[in-house]
């Protein structure tokens, strides 16, 4: 095996270790320099055996070579770091030697330690300090300056860990919390599921509750399925097939289970509509859905009490839509006083869907707080806050929102890196506004590193999804690259 092993000399005391370096290169041996700040000593290379490079070997266009001129190669590489101090540089030489076969000379921990240190890693220095000091005892060339060393970097290395351990700990909380947050939508699109396969006395809160497990163990009875009254992959296969189709009481008043067709309700044709969902909930009279959507429907046909009638049983047990056609009902349905908008109880009944995971009603309290209203304080933290939160329900319209209030510092902080990271998550399901606004940040570079070809690779994506207007854009940019 290859050895890198420290001169075979008599050892001196530490009162009087050599003050210079010497370089000496004789036989396959080499000295170097340890650098300013620090006594110096010669370090021989011995290669008199010619052993293969070991597994961890980084791969360059080195390795062909002979491994004792690998060594040289990264000997030579080594004093020229040290001569000028480049810890940086020794931080990332140390652990290719250390890939090599060699015999690894109890000097090379100390030099690696005082470069670690250099460098801020107080637990990696601490590492090495206790390698070299186990290694090379008493009589090593750098007890004294070891020992000195590892009294500054404990303290550090301590701090440090106390820092990364909190910080794993909140990392655990917040993952923690996601599991939790992810949870509680799988039992809230449960609990939603079996109020429209017919079980209206299951409230959609979020949480397992004695109400959701028996309706899960009486619907699981009911299919064949085997019972637990507990959420299991195929429960949920079997509560999505026994949802009623979509009706024309669907395509006539769509509401949130389809939220790219909703159709707000000054838009719906309420004649159709009424009549629709009327023969819908004869054939499905526990459907939520189509319940919510009846509703709807007579609100646009100017009957707000009978639209109130219409969903007080699911209003009742908390299903988040119906609570959202209330605040409509207040906000434009004509249940306020003299028919007018209350917006107050209005904001009541949007909180209260909202907190259920109803996202219509959250982007509802975010335009409501951006704009103000009658009774309701403009509120821009409140506003970014229920925004956010339908964001994070993978609402595209809410994420493309919210990347522009962080691109323009509106209720927010400006964060160029956080609206370039929002814009990237709703131009992956091919929206041409993100994708567009994507571009522009890698032109300009904002938030991203600046890349034009990057962002002409964009345009010409968004060119290829519709949009016609961008072919000067595209040329002016094909003439810069």
């Amino acid at each position: 095996m290859t050895t890198l092993s420290l001169a075979n000399r008599k050892p001196q005391s530490r009162t009087t270790r050599p003050t210079a370096a010497e370089t000496i290169r004789q036989s396959h041996h080499t000295s170097f320099q340890l650098g300013r700040l620090m006594v110096f000593t010669i370090i021989l290379l011995g290669c008199s055996l010619t052993s293969p490079i070991g597994s961890a070997a980084e791969s360059s266009d080195t390795d062909a070579l002979p491994i004792e001129v690998q060594v040289d190669l990264y000997m030579a590489e080594l004093t020229r770091l040290l001569e000028y101090d480049d810890h940086v540089g020794i931080v990332a030489l140390v652990p290719k030697i250390r890939a090599l076969n060699i015999d690894i000379p109890d000097a090379l921990f100390f030099i690696e330690a005082r470069a670690l240190y250099s460098t801020g890693d107080a637990i990696k220095a601490r590492e090495s300090l206790l390698v070299y000091l186990n290694q090379a005892g008493r009589e090593g060339r750098y007890y004294d300056e070891a020992t000195n060393l590892l009294l500054e970097v404990r303290a550090q290395a301590a701090a440090e860990e106390a820092r990364l351990a909190a910080l794993l700990q909140e990392r655990e909380r917040a993952k923690k919390e996601a599991a939790n947050r992810a949870q509680a939508l799988r039992i809230r699109e449960v609990q939603t599921l079996l109020l429209q396969a017919g079980f209206p006395k299951t409230p959609v809160t979020g949480e397992m509750n004695g109400l959701t497990r028996e309706a899960l163990a009486v619907f699981q009875v009911r299919q064949s399925l085997r019972v637990s009254g507990e959420i299991t992959s195929e429960t949920i296969r079997a509560l999505k097939a026994a949802i009623p189709p979509e009706l024309p009481c669907d395509q006539y008043a769509a509401r949130p289970f389809a939220p790219d067709r909703f159709i707000p309700t000054q838009k719906i044709d309420y004649v159709n509509a009424v009549t629709a969902c009327n023969e819908a909930l004869r054939d499905y009279p526990v459907a939520a859905r189509l319940h919510v959507q009846y509703a709807r429907s007579l609100i646009a046909a100017g009957r707000p009490e009978d639209a109130e009638r219409a969903i007080a049983d699911h209003v009742e047990i908390g299903y988040p839509s119906a609570m959202h056609v209330m605040a409509e009902l207040y906000l434009k349905g004509g249940l306020g006083e003299n028919g007018d908008a209350d917006f107050v109880t209005a904001e009541e009944w949007y909180l209260k869907a909202a907190e259920k995971g109803d996202f219509l009603a959250k982007m509802d309290l975010y335009a409501l707080y951006m704009d103000g209203a009658t009774g309701v304080k403009r509120n821009y933290a409140a506003a970014i806050r229920w925004l956010t939160e339908a964001s994070d329900d993978q609402h595209e319209p809410a994420t493309l929102k919210l990347a522009g209030h962080y691109e323009r510092g509106q209720g927010v902080s400006r964060d160029y890196e956080k609206a370039a990271e929002l814009y990237q998550v709703v131009a992956e399901n091919d929206n041409v506004s993100a994708i567009l606004s994507l571009a522009d940040f890698y032109e300009r570079g904002r938030g991203v590193s600046r890349d034009r070809k990057k962002a002409l690779d964009l345009l010409k994506e968004a060119r290829q999804l519709g949009d016609d207007s961008l072919d000067k854009r595209i040329e002016r940019l094909e003439k810069r690259l």
